[in-house]
């Protein structure tokens, strides 16, 4: 019984790992905060659980990194890291922090995805909304 649970164990990561790396190759190939189609596809389903109905489509995202977040990080990077943890049957920590519309206007995004950050505070995404402010002038 315990090796049949190991084998579709085994078999389920398989799947997952397939399914997302069937499109993972055309994602994070450029660094422009708007995802392309491919890139929103794959984050509405490898995010499908901490997204709340939030659709990537058509969204700019920053991502940040670092133990605060404070770092603004690239594209590339994110989907490399992806991809790494993928090829080894897991996921990355990330998480999905949506602007309100002010912060929208203001940063000329619709959020903020996390990489491998342990604190992020509502300082601290005043502090990227700042730094998204000072790069478009």
């Amino acid at each position: 019984m315990k090796k049949l649970k190991s084998i579709r164990t085994l078999f389920f990561i398989l799947f997952i790992s397939t399914l997302f790396a069937q499109n993972i190759e055309e994602c994070g190939l450029d660094d422009d905060f708007k995802l392309t189609k491919t890139e929103s596809e794959f984050l509405n389903n490898y995010l499908k659980e901490k997204r709340n109905d939030f659709d990537f489509t058509n969204k700019k995202i920053i991502i940040v990194s670092g133990n605060t977040g404070q770092k603004i990080d690239s594209k590339k990077q994110y989907f490399k890291n992806i991809k790494s943890w993928l090829e080894k049957g897991d996921k990355i920590s990330t998480v999905l922090i949506l602007f309100n519309e002010e912060e929208k206007l203001k940063s000329g995004c619709d959020g903020i995805l996390t990489l491998w950050v342990k604190v992020f505070t509502k300082k601290g995404k005043r502090r990227i909304i700042k730094k998204l402010i000072a790069e478009k002038r």
